[in-house]
């Protein structure tokens, strides 16, 4: 989903909408989908189709983990 976003992480202070960001951590912030500079919104949705939500990510690590 990177690699197609694109995101502009030199402005990334810009985008922030939450999260738990610092000075020391600034990787735990929440940002708008603005951040992507992605132009064409096909590539962008295929990208968000195919992109795991933490939900599922979650649950296939757990049973992975069963097996």
């Amino acid at each position: 989903m990177l690699a197609r976003c694109n995101p502009d992480v030199a402005n990334l202070d810009q985008y922030v909408v939450g999260g738990y960001g610092n000075a020391e951590l600034p990787g735990l912030v929440l940002v708008d989908q603005l951040i992507c500079q992605q132009t064409d919104r096909s590539v962008l949705n295929d990208g968000f189709r195919s992109f795991p939500s933490g939900h599922s990510s979650s649950k296939w690590h757990e049973a992975e983990s069963v097996i």
